[in-house]
């Protein structure tokens, strides 16, 4: 049994009422109680990884930047910048921090009673966030790591599939990854492909499906134990919403949150049942540099938070995709929302390399709207809307495929 080193912290965000939610509807009432970052360190020998989970509706590259520079440095190096994956959970109802997010929501033209310094609230944000790995390098323990998967019931539907024959089915597999130290602590990390249940005139921060989830396995276990979450690709998927709805008007839930987080806790608690110690020692990180032509000549202006490169006609989208290999499970990290076919085609690519399970992370490193494989870009919809290019899902693909070579590569 390959014993791992392994570091776990959840740290609890403070932010400030007033701050205008990510829904784009309202300002936040009171200060934050619900928005946490869960990291976890994993090490063999030298080597050390990341993963961070928090609650937000993106990560954007440059933000992405400041926080592994922070943790660079705070660990003297030993975690280095692209061995660590910062990943959102989507809440819309987390921060709407200026060039945090792609349009800052009509709310904050709402009459303050007091000025924030939003440029140093996130600057804050980004410390409080890289804390969390801090204090997970800073309790690292032997530790075992099981692997387990379990089917959903089809309570996420897909809100493209009627009208656009290329997007194809919704992801149902849910994986875990159940870490356990020597000392008796654990930590669960969960890969699911579906959206937050985005509840409709929300005025309080909240994480949403994904803390409600969180909260649920720890009245189970009735122990300490940290849930971290990492959504699959989910760009068009939403909980429960109807297979006869052409376009998504609003949320219509064929089934109650409480039930979609009690089907979501017996899943996870049935693949932690079910799990398998992962095989194999290897331990790695692999980042690869994308960039996408942009296609629409206003789409540089309208999105000043993404690193946009080069000079009209010619501007690209500059960013990333990430594989961190642990043992023989490959968890890929991806920028903006894939949609679920994504998803899917890289789980197969994995598989058919070799791979004892995949996991795909959405919303890690970057946040760079939607992207799709070209059949379907072209069926239309909202999602389009802020889309890079056509192209862009065959992009990320076949870089996410050249890093799973090269990391199978490395292991022969």
């Amino acid at each position: 049994m390959t014993t791992f080193v392994t570091g776990f912290s959840e740290v609890k965000l403070k932010l400030p009422a007033g701050i205008p939610l990510a829904s784009g509807f309202d300002l936040a009432e009171k200060a934050s109680d619900a928005i946490h970052s869960r990291a976890v360190i994993v090490q063999y020998d030298d080597y050390a990884v990341a993963i961070l989970s928090c609650d937000l509706f993106g990560v954007p590259g440059r933000f992405v930047t400041n926080v592994r520079n922070i943790v660079y440095s705070a660990t003297k190096h030993r975690i280095e910048q692209l061995a660590l994956m910062i990943a959102a959970t989507h809440t819309h109802y987390g921060p709407a921090l200026p060039r945090l997010f792609p349009i800052l929501p009509a709310a904050e033209s709402h009459p303050l009673d007091v000025k924030y310094d939003y440029e140093g609230l996130t600057r804050q944000l980004g410390e409080q966030l890289a804390a969390a790995v801090i204090h997970a390098w800073n309790n690292r323990r032997p530790a075992s790591i099981k692997v387990g998967t379990a089917k959903l019931p089809p309570t996420t539907m897909h809100n493209r599939r009627t009208w656009d024959p290329h997007a194809g089915d919704p992801d149902l597999e849910l994986i875990t990854l159940e870490i356990t130290r020597e000392d008796g602590q654990s930590l669960i990390l969960y890969n699911m492909a579906t959206h937050p249940l985005e509840h409709r005139g929300l005025k309080t921060y909240s994480a949403d499906l994904f803390g409600l989830v969180a909260m649920e396995l720890v009245n189970r276990s009735k122990s300490k134990v940290i849930v971290l979450p990492l959504i699959g690709a989910a760009g068009n998927v939403d909980p429960g919403t109807p297979p006869n709805l052409p376009e998504k008007p609003g949320m219509h839930l064929t089934e109650s949150p409480t039930t979609i987080v009690n089907n979501t806790c017996d899943g996870i608690e049935h693949s932690i049942a079910h799990g398998t110690q992962i095989i194999g020692d290897a331990l790695r990180a692999v980042v690869k540099l994308v960039s996408i032509p942009v296609a629409k000549a206003d789409f540089a202006d309208n999105h000043s938070f993404l690193r946009i490169t080069g000079s009209d006609p010619n501007f690209t989208v500059d960013t990333q995709v990430q594989v961190i290999q642990i043992g023989n499970v490959a968890i890929v990290g991806l920028p903006g929302e894939p949609v679920a076919i994504i998803g899917r085609k890289i789980k197969e690519l994995g598989v058919n390399l070799g791979f004892q399970k995949v996991l795909v992370a959405s919303l890690a490193n970057d946040f760079i709207g939607y992207y799709f494989p070209p059949e379907s870009y072209d069926a239309g919809g909202d999602e389009t809307q802020f889309c890079v290019h056509r192209d862009a899902g065959n992009i990320i693909l076949d870089a996410v495929k050249q890093v799973l070579e090269k990391v199978k590569n490395l292991d022969d």
